[in-house]
């Protein structure tokens, strides 16, 4: 039980210091913030990024960024795990072969707009009506 208190302790320093806490995750375990930090630096890059430009890029960014980032990706394996984890968000390719590995922003589907000329649709509606 001390080993908890001094641990909280801590914690509280930090959080009365202005340091941002330690872990990538927040404290219900979202790795939601990890996440957007990630996509806000690949969306400045133009949606994609070469995987080992990543932890330099966010250096130059914010380096308070990388530390939350390092934090959350190293424990799962590195950035190419914590992507498959997040395969809603992200994609790993290859951008032009060896030595090429990529992160990209995974693009929403795009919406069909409706055409009088869709005839399957014409129809459908025709059999509502």
């Amino acid at each position: 039980a001390e080993s908890q208190d001094v641990a909280v302790a801590a914690s509280e320093g930090d959080a009365a210091a202005g340091q941002l806490p330690r872990s990538g995750a927040d404290d219900d375990g979202s790795e939601e913030p990890v996440v957007d930090i990630l996509a806000e630096l690949i969306e400045w890059y133009g949606g994609t990024i070469l995987a080992s430009q990543i932890f330099p890029r966010l250096k130059a960014w914010d380096f308070a960024k990388l530390d939350i980032v390092k934090s959350a990706v190293q424990p799962q394996g590195g950035m190419r795990s914590f992507v498959a984890r997040h395969a809603d968000r992200f994609e790993w390719f290859l951008q032009d072969g060896f030595g090429t590995e990529s992160v990209g922003l995974v693009q929403a589907p795009q919406r069909k707009a409706y055409s009088h000329e869709d005839k399957d649709l014409a129809s459908t509606i025709g059999t509502y009506q």
